[in-house]
């Protein structure tokens, strides 16, 4: 218990201002202070920066083919308490939506503002396919990808009074705790990908104290130290509408407006809502750059849009890539890697004009033996049969016992019928090794492994990766068709921090 109390005090001085203060009010919102529950999270919607949309080409929506109302443009529809929580109470949550009448009074405001809502329910494409990765990833509720709404209306650069940055609202000290860099050109609690990591484990940490998913989120706004001793005031109660009123003014509001959020997004076409469609992604194709960098120009070279590729990268604080020793992974529009990798010189200031195709130079290296294909593993999902044991399981597929229980974390013969197994087996494709890096690598200890002796482990098998700048984990377990534990047990990692240059054991054929 005292261990407990202890991490609870010290997470409510690390993270208390995380959401102690307001949303900043951007250009264009409106002033809605009289009402207390038309204020913030309101203002936020009202406040949108549009920078997705300025720079991606946006669609008007057809209403005909997705409407099966026959709305007339102007009309709000309105529907009883009773309708609100049948419709509540349908939708397919692990987080309780509770109608509460202030729950109802966000709904009526949401579905009033058509423009702001159709432009959050446009961006679902885009920042949904990151969320729902990482939510499903931690093990946690899929209906917490809306908590950007109420966050920062799915706006990457929104900035509270406090300091708080990004979809998810980091302040700096607290990004730093969770290892991203923040200096006078990068911001990665701009990243969509890096703040949404953050924001998982910090979500999951705050369920592992409280229990309570409406509690999560209250302490999310207004840090564990508010909730606590409103917790205290209600005479220990570990229920949210039972202490909601000891909590900070936002704080009552943010827990009805997250459920009412969660209705809209799912109820929009019975309030004649629509999503504003955008054609914009931050997926496309990625490059390493470690020189000088200005994006526009750099557009301008490869006949981009520098706006496109600004937003993109929206943790480039300047529009600029720093001079580094360490790679910065720069995300560019499907296309343009290739072409720049054929003029380095051209296009990004170093490097030599090409003379063969880069795939022809990497024949020519295979051909006179500087590299080699590693053989990478090809991942098979083999379904436990009654009486099956894990001998007779490893004999089918020519793996080892010891293998096969590290892949599943299992035990000797701790097996059913039914359980899935995941087997790695060679493919045909594979990792290519540059021969000069495993002979003139010094013999140091990385993760307790040599690169010496990372040079025998690949020659029996055993295939390994250099860490890029804005590697993590997950992304490495998936390029190279593995999980996150199974990189953690082979490398004997206790938590999830990386470094450029870490050479980390990845498949074993």
């Amino acid at each position: 218990m005292k261990k407990t109390i202890s991490f609870v005090a010290g997470l409510c001085m690390s993270v208390f201002l995380l959401h102690a203060q307001p949303n900043k009010q951007l250009s264009g919102a409106s002033n809605t202070q009289k009402d207390p529950i038309n204020s913030e999270i309101l203002q936020r919607l009202d406040s949108i920066v549009y920078m997705v949309y300025k720079n991606a080409r946006t669609y008007p929506v057809d209403t005909s083919r997705i409407s099966k109302y026959n709305f007339t443009p102007e009309l709000v529809p309105d529907y009883t308490d009773e309708e609100y929580e049948r419709r509540l109470s349908l939708i397919p949550a692990v987080i309780p939506l509770v109608y509460h009448e202030d729950v109802g009074k966000f709904i009526r405001m949401y579905a009033k503002r058509k423009e702001q809502i159709g432009r959050l329910l446009g961006l679902q494409s885009v920042y949904f396919p990151i969320f729902e990765e990482a939510l499903d990833r931690h093990g946690l509720p899929m209906e917490l990808k809306y908590l950007p709404i109420i966050e920062s209306a799915f706006n990457p650069l929104a900035t509270s009074r406090a300091g708080a940055v990004g979809l998810w609202q980091f302040i700096h000290s607290t990004g730093k705790m969770y290892g991203m860099k923040i200096n006078s050109y990068i911001d990665e609690r701009r990243d969509p990908v890096k703040e949404t990591e953050a924001a998982c484990v910090f979500l999951k940490t705050l369920y592992e104290i409280y229990g309570d998913w409406h509690l999560v989120l209250a302490a999310y706004n207004c840090g564990p130290g508010n909730v606590n001793r409103a917790i205290q005031m209600a005479n220990g109660s570990l229920n949210y509408w039972v202490i909601r009123q000891y909590l900070p003014g936002e704080t009552k509001n943010y827990v009805p407006g997250f459920i009412a959020a969660v209705y809209i997004m799912h109820y929009y076409a019975e309030h004649n809502l629509y999503p504003k469609l955008t054609d914009f992604s931050y997926f496309g194709d990625t490059l390493h750059v470690t020189s000088y960098l200005d994006l526009t120009q750099f557009a301008k070279n490869v006949g981009a849009d520098p706006e496109e590729i600004k937003a993109m990268n929206p943790e480039l604080k300047r529009g600029v890539v720093n001079k580094s020793n360490e790679p910065y992974i720069l995300r560019v529009p499907y296309g343009i890697n290739k072409k720049v990798n054929q003029n380095r010189m051209a296009y990004l200031g170093k490097g030599t004009l090409a003379t063969v195709s880069p795939q022809e130079e990497l024949q020519q290296k295979i051909k006179d033996g500087s590299v080699f294909k590693e053989p990478k593993n090809k991942e098979i999902v083999h379904i436990v049969q009654q009486g099956e044991t894990v001998t007779e399981i490893v004999q089918k597929y020519g793996v080892s016992k010891q293998d096969l229980c590290a892949w599943n974390n299992i035990v000797a013969d701790k097996i059913w019928a039914g359980k899935k197994l995941l087997i790695y087996k060679p493919s045909e494709s594979g990792e290519i090794v540059d021969k000069s890096k495993l002979a003139n690598t010094k013999n140091t200890k990385t993760n307790n492994y040599s690169r010496q002796g990372l040079q025998t482990q690949a020659q029996k098998g055993v295939i390994y990766y250099t860490v890029q700048s804005g590697d993590s984990l997950w992304l490495i377990a998936n390029k190279h068709g593995v999980t996150v534990s199974d990189l953690k047990q082979w490398n004997k990692l206790n938590g999830n921090a990386l470094h450029p240059g870490q050479v980390l054991i990845v498949g074993k054929s």
